[in-house]
């Protein structure tokens, strides 16, 4: 299934990717990567908001899943939400000395990811 939707989607025929992805939705709605592709789907279909929606369902449901948080900071900066943007990039890189979360921007790729948990 994951193979069609390559196809139907990377050479922009998104009337043949959607069913194959509604399918996969109906087989699987709690994985992270079906909403990270619906989204995909949305934002070739220009529903950016839709797409942004899906994105935060598949982080909802996979919170370890750094690869969507990428992609909904992309999207807001995308649009022009820079603070947004800038937030949902941050990544918790253990705890300050008083116990309180620390936070660090990912600003060099998934390279610097090694280690980190989403806050």
């Amino acid at each position: 299934m994951y193979t069609g939707l390559f196809l139907g989607s990377y050479v922009g025929r998104v009337d043949l990717a959607g069913p194959i992805l509604d399918r996969l939705l109906d087989l699987d709605p709690l994985s992270g990567i079906n909403w990270l592709f619906a989204s995909f789907i949305s934002q070739m279909e220009g529903k950016l908001e839709t797409s942004l929606e899906r994105l935060q369902r598949g982080q909802e449901l996979n919170p370890d899943f750094l690869h969507i948080r990428f992609w909904i900071g992309q999207q807001l900066a995308g649009g022009g939400r820079i603070e947004e943007a800038l937030n949902a990039l941050k990544v918790n890189s253990g705890r300050e000395p008083n116990g309180s979360l620390r936070e660090e921007p990912v600003t060099e790729g998934p390279n610097c990811l090694k280690g980190l948990t989403p806050t």
